[in-house]
C-alpha cells in the first residue's frame, strides 16, 4: 500500500545489528549519505551477539556484523545454523591491543599478556550464560587479574582513559570516529596463543541482499581495504 498506493508514501527501510565495530558505523554513515533523508527509514544497533543473531534471524535487521575465531567457532555456527543464518567473511585479522595514548604501555610496539597484565582488561557486557563465547574480545578465556565490563563504547572510551584500561580486539580502528587519542598497538602472539578474527556479515539463508544491504556491504569492504 505504501509502495504503490496513490499517495506513494514509501520509505525504504534497513537495519543493521552489529558488535561494536567503529568502521561498520562509517561505513553505515557513507551508505546513508546516498539517500534522502525524507525517503529512508534506517536503524544501526551496537549490541551484544546474542542479540545481533536474533535481530537477523527475527528480520529485525537485515544484516549482522560479528566475528568468530577459533575459540567461540563451533558455538557461533551451530547457532547460525539453528537460526538458518549464514556467514560471509570479510577479513581475517590479527588481535591488537586497545589503550589511550596517555597509558604506560603507549609507545610499545608490541605487546603480551605479561606487560598487561597490571592493568584491567576491559570488555563489552554480554547478555548469555555462555558469555565466553559470545565475547566481542578475542582471548576472554584468558585468566585476567582485573576486569572491568561496559555497555557501550562511549564509556569504554573513557574507562580506556580513566583507568588505563585495554581491550583486546581486531586491528580495524576508525580514528575519524573514535578519535586519535587511542592508540592500536599489535599483540604478541606464539604458537600457543592462537588470535587471528575473522570478521564478517550473517544474513537470512537464501535472502538475497536489498539494494542497501548491498550497498552497505560495500562501503563496509570499502572501509576494510582501506585500513589494512
Amino acid at each position: 500500500m505504501e509502495e504503490y498506493g496513490e499517495e506513494m508514501n514509501f520509505r525504504r527501510r534497513f537495519a543493521v545489528s552489529m558488535q561494536h565495530y567503529s568502521f561498520a558505523v562509517k561505513a553505515f554513515i557513507e551508505m546513508a549519505k546516498h539517500y534522502d533523508s525524507n525517503q529512508f527509514d534506517l536503524a544501526l544497533r551496537e549490541t551484544a551477539t546474542a542479540n545481533v543473531i536474533k535481530d537477523v534471524s527475527s528480520l529485525k535487521s537485515e544484516i549482522g556484523i560479528i566475528y568468530t575465531c577459533e575459540a567461540n567457532q563451533r558455538v557461533i555456527n551451530r547457532l547460525l545454523r539453528e537460526n538458518e543464518l549464514e556467514f560471509k567473511s570479510l577479513i581475517e585479522c590479527p588481535a591488537s591491543v586497545y589503550l589511550a595514548r596517555s597509558h604506560p604501555l603507549a609507545k610499545e610496539k608490541e605487546l603480551t599478556f605479561e606487560q598487561l597484565e597490571p592493568y584491567p582488561c576491559l570488555s563489552f557486557e554480554q547478555e548469555n550464560e555462555t558469555e565466553i563465547y559470545f565475547a566481542e574480545e578475542i582471548l576472554i578465556e584468558h585468566a585476567y587479574q582485573k576486569t572491568v565490563k561496559a555497555t557501550d563504547r562511549a564509556t569504554m572510551m573513557n574507562l580506556m582513559a580513566g583507568l588505563n584500561g585495554y581491550t583486546l580486539c581486531s586491528s580495524i580502528y576508525s580514528e575519524k570516529l573514535s578519535g586519535d587519542q587511542f592508540l592500536v598497538i599489535p599483540f604478541h602472539t606464539d604458537e600457543r596463543v592462537q588470535s587471528t578474527m575473522n570478521i564478517g556479515y550473517i544474513t537470512k539463508k537464501n535472502n538475497e541482499l536489498s539494494s542497501m544491504g548491498k550497498q552497505f556491504i560495500d562501503e563496509v569492504k570499502r572501509e576494510l581495504e582501506l585500513r589494512k
